[in-house]
């Protein structure tokens, strides 16, 4: 009976069967006449085997066989690299599905199963799998692919099985090669990738909802807002914009806001734009619409690019032109409402020259009378007269110039003669005979933009408040100067102070400590109004017994 093998060493297989060919393994017993054997599956053995069996002398086959050895060990060596090289799982099973061979690689995968049926070891079944690879290439001898998960001691992995047939050289299928390539990363980025595509999708839908939401949203805001490049350029406008400037957004895309908003061919002067680049800070501003006879308030929050550089401004311009005219009411009700105060006051103070200049008009009269013509005592009673009657001019000028309206427009203020000019118009009232007055002024102070008039109403406010916490005697100091570019201004008395729970309520509107005196609790809250109009501060602190220190700031022009 001739020997029978489940596959002979001398196959020419297919590729990977040939890359396997020299892998020892342990052959399964096998006849040869009537004794049995395990034959170990190493080409050496066989090749040592073929030179006891040539005819002749042994010295002649030597060196062929030698030469042959030493090809098919370095042929061995080159298979074992490639499998090491191909990072996959490789096993091989008969056509019992009986595991006869596995790599390294594939033991790690899935453990070492050799001797036992796959379906076993893999599957935990108790037959062939459905769609088993290495089934179907038994069937018809071709290369199937499948994707398969297993349980494993370290958790279920997913494997890309390859399977291909092991054929004999009479080209009967004698075994399968099982390539098993782990996917579980792969197929956790496919998991992850469709969960993306998912989110993406909802995000897109979302983001679409949202830009429509964001538009409606935008074009719903009554006041005008525009959105520019680092280059003025507008680039987004909403709809109460486009009706602001008159103009179809298509028009206005692209354009130079100090164009559409200014009507000029460059950058105001007074841009808030290098501000914005400096310090990265929103920037209030308040400009005069000449067209349209308004005032607005304008501002400009910046904005980055992606760079990180600065990208532009979104800006918002509010119609503050009815708010500035109730504020200007108030101004001017708390203003007459001063001078009303005043009046009584100032008319006594008025009296005075007018009686000096009643009693030089008589005496000159008398003498003209009588026909005794003195150059020289003529020439002093009018010096007096002139003299009185400049007086009475200033006092009537100073409680025009705070009734008048034209006061409240902005130029060049300076700071030193406005406190002067409050003080002197203090002074008119007759409140100052019992105060000491210490005035430090820097005389480096520079001025201030600003409204004269507001200013020195300002200031009338917090000495008339110093005077009535004083009643009229004691030290008034009055200081001026700069910090970190700001022009500083602090008055301070020598009163009795003010209460700690009055002191956060002493710029609230309305709120007074003199309703017998008449005071309306209007003077503070318009003072910081005004000082907040013109981008400054205005601060109080106090202690009981030690007097009452106002601080004003304001920027330099």
């Amino acid at each position: 009976m001739p020997q029978q093998y489940p596959c002979d060493p001398s196959l020419s297989c297919s590729s990977a069967a040939s890359v396997l060919e020299n892998i020892p393994f342990e052959r399964p017993w096998c006849n040869a006449g009537e004794e049995q054997y395990s034959v170990q599956h190493n080409v050496g053995d066989r090749m040592k085997k073929n030179r006891s069996n040539e005819d002749g002398p042994g010295d002649r086959a030597e060196p062929s066989l030698q030469e042959a050895l030493k090809r098919i060990e370095e042929e061995k060596n080159l298979s074992e690299a490639i499998i090491a090289a191909i990072g996959d799982g490789i096993s091989i099973q008969d056509t019992d599905f009986k595991v006869l061979y596995q790599n390294e690689i594939n033991k790690k995968m899935i453990g070492d199963h050799v001797g036992e049926f796959c379906y076993q070891a893999y599957e935990r079944r108790d037959s062939v799998c459905e769609e088993c690879p290495v089934a179907m290439s038994f069937q018809d001898g071709e290369v199937h692919t499948v994707e398969r998960s297993a349980p494993t001691e370290r958790g279920t992995i997913f494997v890309e099985i390859t399977s291909s047939p092991l054929r004999d050289a009479s080209g009967k299928i004698i075994a399968g090669i099982e390539v098993a390539r782990d996917i579980s990363e792969r197929k956790r980025m496919e998991v992850e990738r469709e969960k993306l595509i998912r989110d993406l999708q909802s995000l897109v839908v979302t983001v679409s909802d949202s830009h429509k939401e964001w538009r409606d949203t935008f074009d719903s805001i009554q006041d005008p807002i525009y959105i520019t490049d680092a280059e003025f350029n507008i680039k987004r406008a909403n709809r109460a914009f486009t009706e602001f400037v008159d103009r179809d957004f298509p028009e206005i895309l692209n354009k130079k806001c100090f164009e559409l908003v200014h009507g000029a061919r460059e950058p105001h002067e007074l841009c808030p734009y290098q501000g914005l680049k400096e310090a990265g800070a929103p920037v209030m501003v308040e400009v005069a619409d000449l067209k349209q006879g308004k005032t607005l308030m304008v501002t400009h929050f910046p904005y980055s690019g992606s760079d990180g550089a600065f990208g532009g401004s979104i800006s918002i311009v509010r119609d503050v032109t009815a708010d500035r005219e109730k504020e200007m009411r108030l101004i001017m009700s708390e203003r007459l409402a001063s001078l009303g105060q005043m009046a009584a006051s100032i008319a006594h103070e008025i009296n005075n020259p007018l009686a000096s200049i009643l009693g030089c008009a008589e005496a000159l009269q008398l003498r003209v009378k009588k026909g005794r013509y003195d150059p020289a005592l003529f020439d002093k009673y009018l010096g007096i007269i002139q003299e009185e009657v400049a007086r009475c001019k200033n006092i009537t000028t100073g409680m025009l110039s705070v009734s008048r309206k034209a006061a409240t427009e902005k130029g060049t203020v300076d700071i030193n003669a406005t406190l002067h000019k409050a003080l002197e118009l203090v002074g008119y009232e007759g409140r100052m005979k019992h105060v000491e007055v210490v005035r430090e002024l820097s005389p480096d102070l520079g001025p201030v933009h600003g409204s004269e008039g507001e200013l020195r109403q300002v200031f009338l406010a917090i000495l008339s408040n110093a005077l009535d916490a004083m009643a009229d005697k004691g030290r008034l100091t009055i200081r001026t100067g700069l910090e970190n570019g700001m022009v500083i201004i602090k008055i301070s008395d020598t009163g009795p102070g003010i209460l700690p729970e009055y002191l956060n309520r002493i710029f609230e509107p309305f709120f007074t400590t003199k309703i017998d005196k008449g005071g309306t609790g209007l003077g503070l809250s318009i003072a910081k109004k005004i000082v907040a109009n013109h981008k400054g501060d205005i601060t109080v602190s106090a202690a009981m017994g030690k007097g009452a220190l106002f601080s004003i700031t304001l920027p330099q022009e």
